[in-house]
């Protein structure tokens, strides 16, 4: 057996929307301070548009999957509704798997994404993979007020086990929450 014979190839971009600003050092951060009123739905539809074509190559070479990643508020990454991209991609590709790499559940309903998801999976043929992670302090301040950083980690083993549930159990799923 090769060593190689298991390895995959997954194409990920971030999806930014500009390179670092000129200005950026008048703000506190780029992550969650920089102002709206800079976006530029032009420029957007032209960046989503090169991020399409750059996935729909990868499929076109062989790529094994292509990804998508969940953040808010940022100019970093013009991903805040994965399920939304992950659908476009679904639409247009064939045979890639596409890997929403990053939805942080614990600032999520989970039965919406649960749902959301499998419909996903059904309508891509079984293409869809996930990715649950605990998220990050940046996601926690730019959804303020939706959830305390204290309880972030029980929020997440909750939300991922009704996820779960949902997936594998016969329903319907209920919980406190």
């Amino acid at each position: 057996m090769n060593v190689f014979d298991d390895i995959q190839f997954y194409l990920f971009n971030h999806h930014h929307y500009i390179d670092e600003p000129a200005d950026a050092d008048r703000y506190d951060s780029t992550w969650v301070d920089y102002p709206n009123g800079k976006f530029d739905a032009e420029v957007a539809h032209e960046l989503y548009q090169r991020w399409t074509r750059e996935m729909l190559l990868a499929e076109e070479l062989g790529f094994d999957a292509i990804a998508v990643n969940e953040h808010h508020q940022t100019i970093y990454s013009m991903q805040p509704a994965t399920s939304v991209r992950a659908a476009y991609l679904a639409a247009l590709t064939k045979r890639v798997k596409i890997l929403v790499a990053g939805v942080p559940i614990n600032l999520s309903w989970p039965s919406r994404v649960a749902e959301e998801y499998a419909m996903l999976d059904v309508m891509s043929n079984g293409r869809m993979e996930y990715g649950f992670p605990l998220g990050t302090g940046m996601e926690y301040w730019s959804n303020a007020g939706q959830l305390n950083p204290t309880t972030a980690r029980a929020r997440f083993r909750e939300n991922l086990s009704i996820i779960l549930k949902t997936w594998t159990e016969d329903g319907p799923v209920r919980h406190d929450g």
